[in-house]
């Protein structure tokens, strides 16, 4: 045949091969005597080698005795069926897909026969590598997809025989111990196998480790426990079908090309190990372990149920089962509720804890499973952030590791993921202006921020800060992760910057509030807003004022306006001591205004006697500011200054009258001493005056003692007696009297005699003595009038 019938039968014998060798693993079982082989119709155009293959497949699978049914039409619709599975009832499949595809709903048929167990066991050999496979990858990496959830990768095409080595690794590896090394060739090696389904890779390669994922896989095993999630068959599955080929399983030449004289053959080797794989207890039997959670996504401080599942196998019960399990941090047992179904086991789970071991299990057939509640701790919540918020539980099989059983295990790693979905709350902040409030740039404030929240189910979340900056405007907002999703979060300011000049915040508390968490894809938004006011203070107002009489009492209120432009006028007051000074202040003036302080023209009454002087001048404040320098005024007090009348009256005088001036001396105390005059010109009556005498003094008016000239034969009397006023007022006035008397004519007098001399100057030392006592205040009603 050409080259390319040669790969196409190479590849055809490499999946025989490999799907003998898996079907006498399946035949282990002593009964295993009816035999079913699928192929498409060796006369389509296949070359010899494939027909070869096939018929090499089935001696070696097969024994005297055993009843075998060749359907080689899978290429013909309906070929297939249930009841074709249900009366041959099938110990062993044999699967060859050659170069032509399955027709569709046969293929269907035999994914259902796997799924649901149809026959125990199916040994599957795919001719990937000719150079017209029918897309036989894709269908092979599909069942395995299918049955196991195994996705691979198909490698670039091998096109030559080769040696495939035992995966001694495998825990299947006991069965084969006369195929250590086999032979096929033409085909596509599997990559990303778990490792504990490899049964043969490609020769030289390194043994697949535990937990890992292997490339260059020549033959995967699905173990009964694994396929189909425990309820499937067995499978085991091949890249090839060239190792049934002539040259391969008999060696040397037949005629076709391609001769082998490595001395590596087939023949004989498949049978005895896929027998032992299928005994009683075989490997493809082996006890798998596996695990779910239920829910797969928790939120913070949430519960899921793990379940850990043991398939049984078949045979009988399984016993010796082992389970070692710890769950990633930072996932802990919720409650002391784990429980069991694997019959006298001891399970030992405590909350709080995150060690899960089960001893001394039994499982049926039909397994056995432990379910424990694991939480995810709200104190845990950053651990709730995408890409990092999942956890993945693993357990290795493996004698004194995390699964083993008395029959053995299927080593494959067991694993499930647990998710943890927190949420987020948005924190908006907003500062509004009152108005009188020069608004101005906010871009440099932040506001500290916590936000504690408690799940629906009474989770405490630890506090979490935050710092919110806002723009020019004062608004701003900063997303808050990881949080609960569900129940609510208070949040509360921490810490507000300072406010601008002149300004203040209008809360004396800081303020918080309290949100209940939205679902997503709502968003959870919580609003805080603090409010800016211009700052009040108060303009000091000193008042001072000369001329306070030194007995005053207080006098009264001055009234004070302050005109602050755009900031409005404002009014205060200063309530006036007794020692004629006071402070008082003008309040709630804005902060930074610019004032004119005036006086208001309403002054209190002054004190008695006294008039106030002009207003002071208005004072300006450019700034005001607490502490500020004070607005002074000084008010002047003046006495009032009365006019006293003065009359004067001359009596005993000629009718001609006087003339002259009569002078007066008001004598007032500490008030002073004033003086006026009355002037008489011919005349016996006239009134004048005492100008600017302080209102309210107490005086005492005299007439002064130089009187006018007396009239020819007249001499004056005795001085008018002193008045006194008190107190001085607008009427008061004095009067005085003032009296002429005529002189006596002269006539001739004897001289007098020394004793008469003596009388006479007695007599006028008398009359001397007598005028003194009159000018010292004597009173004479009869020539007076005080008014």
């Amino acid at each position: 045949m050409g080259a390319t019938d040669r790969i196409a039968a190479g590849l055809l014998r490499a999946h025989w091969w490999v799907g003998l060798f898996l079907c006498m693993a399946l035949l282990a079982n002593a009964n295993a005597r009816n035999i079913l082989v699928l192929s498409t119709n060796s006369q389509l155009g296949v070359s010899p080698d494939s027909v070869d293959s096939v018929n090499n497949e089935i001696i070696e699978f097969t024994a005297p005795g055993d009843n075998v049914s060749h359907l080689s039409t899978m290429q013909t619709p309906g070929t297939l069926t249930q009841a074709y599975f249900t009366a041959g009832n099938f110990d062993l499949v044999l699967v060859n897909r050659l170069a032509y595809a399955f027709d569709p709903g046969n293929a269907q048929v035999l994914s259902d026969a796997m799924q649901n167990r149809w026959a125990d066991a199916f040994a599957l050999f795919y001719d990937t590598g000719g150079a017209s496979d029918g897309a036989a990858a894709t269908d092979l990496i599909n069942v395995l997809q299918t049955a196991a959830g195994i996705t691979v990768s198909a490698s670039a095409p091998i096109g030559y025989d080769t040696p495939l080595a035992l995966n001694t690794n495998s825990v299947y590896a006991s069965n084969f111990g006369g195929a250590q090394q086999v032979r096929g060739g033409y085909f596509f090696y599997m990559n990303n196998v778990p490792a504990a389904n490899v049964l043969f890779v490609q020769n030289g390669d390194p043994m697949p480790l535990n937990g890992t994922l292997v490339n260059n896989v020549y033959t995967v095993v699905i173990p009964g426990s694994q396929s189909y999630s425990g309820k499937g068959a067995c499978i085991a599955a091949s890249a090839d079908i060239s190792m049934f080929e002539f040259r391969n399983y008999f060696g040397g030449d037949n005629g076709i090309g391609n001769p082998n004289n490595t001395g590596l053959t087939n023949q004989g080797k498949l049978r005895p190990a896929f027998t032992a794989l299928l005994s009683t207890g075989g490997g493809c039997w082996t006890p798998v372990v596996s695990k779910t959670f239920t829910p797969v996504s928790v939120t913070p401080g949430g519960v899921s149920t793990l379940t850990i599942n043991v398939a049984g196998i078949p045979q009988g019960d399984t016993t010796g089962v082992s389970i070692s399990d710890t769950l990633p941090a930072p996932l802990i047992i919720a409650d002391n509720s784990a429980s069991h179904n694997c019959g006298a086991a001891q399970l030992t789970a405590a909350a709080g804890t995150n060690s899960i071991t089960l001893t001394g299990g039994t499982a049926p057939p039909a397994g056995c499973s432990v379910t424990v509640k694991v939480q995810w701790p709200i104190a845990n919540i950053n651990d709730c952030v995408a890409p990092n918020n999942v956890r993945t539980n693993t357990i290795t099989p493996g004698a004194g590791a995390g699964f083993s059983t008395d029959q053995g295990q299927f080593n494959n790693p067991a694993t499930a993921q647990l998710t943890c979905t927190a949420g987020s709350i948005t924190v908006a902040k907003n500062v509004a202006w009152q108005p009188g409030s020069v608004v101005s740039d906010l871009s440099a404030m932040q506001f500290g921020m916590d936000v504690a929240c408690t799940s629906d189910t009474n989770q405490v979340m630890p506090a979490k800060t935050t710092n919110v900056a806002v723009d020019t405007a004062g608004s701003g907002s900063t997303p808050v992760a990881p949080v609960v999703p569900n129940g609510s979060c208070v949040v509360t300011e921490t810490i507000r910057p300072s406010a601008p000049a002149n300004h203040e915040w209008v809360e004396t508390t800081l303020p918080s509030t309290t949100q209940t968490m939205q679902a997503a894809p709502a968003v959870t938004t919580a609003n805080i807003t603090n409010t800016l006011r211009r700052s009040l203070t108060s303009i000091a107002l000193n008042k001072n004022v000369t001329g306070w009489p030194a007995t005053g009492t207080g006098g009264g209120v001055f009234h004070f306006t302050a005109d602050c432009g755009t900031d409005g006028q404002h009014a205060g007051s200063v309530m006036l001591a007794a020692n004629g000074s006071g402070t008082g202040s003008i309040a709630n003036v804005p902060q930074g205004a610019s004032c004119t302080i005036n006086e208001d023209p309403s002054l209190p009454t002054p004190p008695q006697n006294y008039i106030w002087g002009a207003l002071p001048a208005p004072q300006t404040i450019a700034d005001v500011q607490p502490g500020g320098p004070p607005a002074s005024f000084n008010n002047t007090l003046s006495r009032l200054l009365m006019t006293m009348g003065l009359t004067k009256t001359v009596t005993g005088g000629p009718s001609a009258g006087v003339t002259g001036t009569f002078n007066f001396i008001a004598n007032c105390g500490v008030d002073g001493s004033f003086t006026g005059a009355v002037a008489l010109n011919a005349a016996s009556s006239g009134t004048g005056s005492i100008t600017s005498v302080p209102m309210g003094a107490s005086c005492a008016i005299g007439e002064q003692p130089s009187l006018p000239a007396a009239p020819d034969g007249y001499v004056w009397g005795a001085l008018p007696a002193d008045q006194s006023i008190n107190p001085v007022q607008t009427t008061s006035s004095a009067s005085f009297e003032n009296k002429l008397n005529k002189t006596a004519p002269i006539a001739a007098t004897p001289v007098p005699t020394v004793r008469e001399g003596a009388l006479v100057l007695l007599s006028i030392v008398l009359a001397g003595f007598a005028m003194f006592r009159l000018r010292r205040g004597r009173t004479n009603p009869a020539a007076m009038t005080v008014h």
